[in-house]
């Protein structure tokens, strides 16, 4: 199964294709535009509202959580949660025959969430 530099340098083949990069690449702007622009405003908000509205501190907990939650969730490249299949199909292609070149490597598993390297 080789990758060829091609796949990645081709234009898109039907208009379906060029629609999904589109909304792709849409939706990686607003999400980027959301959390980075939302990010330091939510956080002076927060103590506004909490005198303002007289928020307990833990309800003001309640709505960093779920900010920081939602923000987190909208940052996974892959756009969905991991499921165990994304895990076995891991390892059946480290037990496979394509896979007889690969020693002692940590593959990180977690759908381009982590922003670095290893």
């Amino acid at each position: 199964m080789a990758i060829k530099a091609s796949d990645f340098l081709s234009p898109a083949k039907s208009r379906h294709e060029r629609g999904e990069a589109a909304r792709t690449l849409t939706m990686a702007g607003v999400n980027h535009a959301l959390h980075d622009g939302y990010t330091d405003v939510i956080y002076v908000l927060l103590p506004v509202w909490q005198t303002e509205f007289a928020l307990s501190y833990g309800l003001l907990a309640l709505l960093r959580g779920l900010y920081s939650g939602t923000m987190a969730g909208l940052q996974i490249p892959v756009g969905r949660i991991g499921h165990p299949r994304d895990i076995s199909a891991t390892c059946g292609f480290l037990c496979s025959e394509e896979a007889g070149f690969i020693t002692g490597q940590n593959i990180l598993l977690d759908g381009g969430a982590f922003p670095g390297t290893l």
